[in-house]
């Protein structure tokens, strides 16, 4: 917690901490899908606890990210990966050093259908249509696809891959049975009671790379201490232990190094 609020301190704010904002202001957050559950249970308390208004705004990580570049008048964005936050800090575009890791996200492979072995039914290529996010657009999708090399490197012939933008998008095609199964992350899986109904399985961590899930400041923001605020309230330890709660893996470590 300590490295984190020295690495915010970094961001220029440093007379902003400690002391509460003068006026409410109204931020604009740009979030990853996979954070929707989180974010709606989050925000009232944000905005209970600061006055401030938050304004969200979901989508893959990689549409949100053209997005910004596009000039949209976010205050926040939050990745899905840190790899594009970090891209807007070296172009001078988001605040800081290093974007702030506010999630690690986890894989659920999953089916509406009761009752049914998916792991098994996954590795022998008896999944027909088979859902999964865009893997250029959204992390989770780079990690669904990671799963299949290491569970599937000959995939079966009539095995048919469904690509949707984000993991809402996966959800969705799995709750209506478009798709037999797909990966959604964990939170959304965990989000709602009725989501839990049907066949999941908690795909291992070891068989994908770490989804680290990065928070920057966008430097066209006129918000920034509020945003800043944001930013300390989502790795605050009580926060995290709410994101973890709500489907996400262990503490987030803070900044990346």
């Amino acid at each position: 917690m300590i490295r984190a609020l020295f690495h915010v301190v970094s961001l220029g704010l440093t007379c902003l901490w400690g002391l509460s904002s003068a006026s409410a202001d109204r931020l604009h957050i740009a979030y990853a899908t996979n954070f929707n559950p989180v974010i709606e249970h989050l925000a009232p308390l944000f905005e209970a606890e600061t006055g401030h208004e938050l304004v969200l705004s979901a989508g893959s990580s990689g549409s949100l990210y053209a997005q910004i570049r596009q000039g949209a008048p976010y205050d926040v964005f939050l990745s899905a990966d840190m790899q594009r936050p970090q891209r807007l800090i070296d172009d001078h575009e988001a605040l800081g050093d290093h974007p702030v890791i506010y999630a690690r996200g986890a894989l659920v492979l999953w089916s509406a259908r009761p009752g049914v072995d998916i792991q098994a039914e996954l590795i022998e290529g008896r999944v027909r249509r088979l859902a999964l996010a865009n893997p250029d657009l959204a992390p989770y999708g780079r990690a669904a696809h990671q799963v299949l090399a290491r569970l599937q490197p000959d995939p079966p012939s009539q095995q048919r891959q469904l690509t949707a933008q984000n993991v809402g998008q996966v959800f969705a095609m799995v709750a209506t049975q478009s798709a037999q199964t797909g990966f959604i992350a964990r939170s959304q899986w965990m989000g709602l009671d009725t989501t839990r109904s049907g066949s999941a399985w908690p795909v291992p961590q070891t068989l994908h790379d770490p989804i680290h899930q990065g928070g920057v400041i966008l430097a066209r923001s006129d918000a920034t201490d509020a945003a800043a605020e944001f930013l300390m309230f989502l790795i605050r330890d009580d926060i995290q232990a709410e994101i973890q709660s709500l489907g996400y893996a262990t503490h987030a470590p803070g900044p990346a190094e």
